[in-house]
């Protein structure tokens, strides 16, 4: 591998930076150490980055190497650039935004002349523009004035060409600057990340995967406050009364594995069709399943010193009902992380492969709730259910 720099990437982050010293100092070596493992268990190989923390500038940069050639099967350049720009958005929590850049230097000259040349043909004709500089550091410029600077000379150089104006407050094109004592960085993308903390940084939880969108943003959601998720999923494979959720939970652990910063994954998998037939199908309703399935992650996590149990019941689905509670005399919270949230506005990386909502859409369980008629099974009968689930551990590499 040579050492030609392909781009570096500035990822920005924002609530750890309000932290105590020694905190901060956890949490972003935690962050650091997250992209790492998350680049690499996303195929993007460790000879092709570096990542550096530049604490006092609240920035951590990566940089990307090219290849002296591009071996069979790996990203080109430019493949490589977006692909890792993507994983560093959507897949790393504790990350606000990133952004691909070109480094120079703080010289006003150099900023000048390299800025013309990165923008030539990058803003379109018969647009408007602005610049945008952040500067720390010792500096002969301010930054509102590195600002007018840049822009005059865009102006000069393209204004009549391209027919150019500026507009600082809704423009087509934003050129921005980052400098950083002798060192400047050109952007004109800027890719909002997760945000929250990095994973790892707090305790371990099992998430419910049922195979609802629902279940899966909860466990996601607790996971972007900077916890290791362990799913458990219950998996229905015959298509008698209602669908199989074999497919969707498959997407869902796939997705779980790529944001989630682990060297080595596992889950728990549960025989749901052998619970639904316990239950009977014209008997099941939400609240039943939801405290089989409370009960059978208990009996799992037990002993195993996870903080909590996620489900996925957002304010409709608990319309009917109260939200259940752990069924073991043993204290393990259970957290509605979608309740009072509408998740069609929620930013997570479910939305391009799940649209099956499975609890609410074909289960008859969500009708059954609704009738008075219907009597649940007895405490005693759960309790059997619970104690007689059959799961396995799956590990995974």
């Amino acid at each position: 591998m040579n050492n030609i720099i392909l781009t570096e990437i500035l990822v920005r982050y924002g609530e750890l930076a309000l932290k105590s010293t020694p905190v901060r100092k956890f949490l972003e070596a935690r962050l650091v150490r997250n992209i790492e493992r998350t680049l690499k268990n996303n195929n993007i190989h460790p000879d092709k980055f570096k990542v550096t923390n530049y604490r006092f500038w609240g920035r951590i940069i990566v940089k990307l190497y090219k290849w002296d050639h591009v071996p069979k099967g790996d990203y080109k350049d430019k493949e490589l650039r977006d692909r890792a720009v993507f994983i560093l958005a959507h897949l790393v929590s504790g990350i606000t935004s990133v952004s691909a850049a070109h480094k120079i230097s703080s010289e006003l000259e150099e900023i000048l002349d390299v800025t013309v040349k990165y923008i030539s043909e990058r803003i379109p004709s018969s647009s408007s523009f602005a610049v945008r500089v952040k500067r720390n550091g010792e500096h002969p410029y301010s930054s509102n004035e590195l600002a007018g600077n840049i822009g005059a000379k865009i102006l000069d150089v393209f204004g009549k060409e391209k027919q150019l104006t500026v507009n600082l407050t809704k423009p087509d094109y934003t050129i921005s600057l980052e400098v950083k004592d002798e060192f400047a960085f050109i952007f004109d993308q800027k890719e909002i990340g997760i945000g929250g903390f990095p994973q790892g940084s707090q305790g371990k939880i099992a998430s419910i995967l049922r195979g609802s969108v629902e279940d899966a943003i909860a466990g996601f959601l607790m996971c972007k406050r900077g916890s290791i998720s362990i799913p458990v999923i219950f998996e229905r494979k015959e298509k008698e009364f209602f669908s199989s959720n074999s497919k969707t939970l498959k997407n869902q652990l796939e997705l779980y594995r790529n944001f989630q910063p682990l060297k080595k994954h596992i889950h728990f998998k549960v025989d749901f069709d052998e619970i639904l037939k316990s239950i009977g199908f014209k008997r099941l309703q939400c609240s039943t399943c939801d405290k089989v399935c409370i009960g059978i992650t208990e009996r799992i996590i037990k002993d195993q010193h996870k903080d909590g149990i996620t489900l996925g019941n957002s304010s409709d689905a608990i319309l009917d009902r109260n939200p259940e509670k752990n069924l073991t005399s043993d204290f393990i919270p259970i957290y509605y992380s979608i309740i009072a949230l509408d998740i069609k506005t929620l930013f997570h990386p479910f939305s391009n492969v799940m649209k099956n909502s499975f609890c609410l859409k074909d289960c008859p369980g969500s009708e059954n709730q609704k009738k008075d008629e219907i009597e649940p099974p007895s405490p005693k009968e759960l309790s059997e259910i619970v104690a007689n689930a059959n799961y396995t551990m799956v590990r995974n590499q």
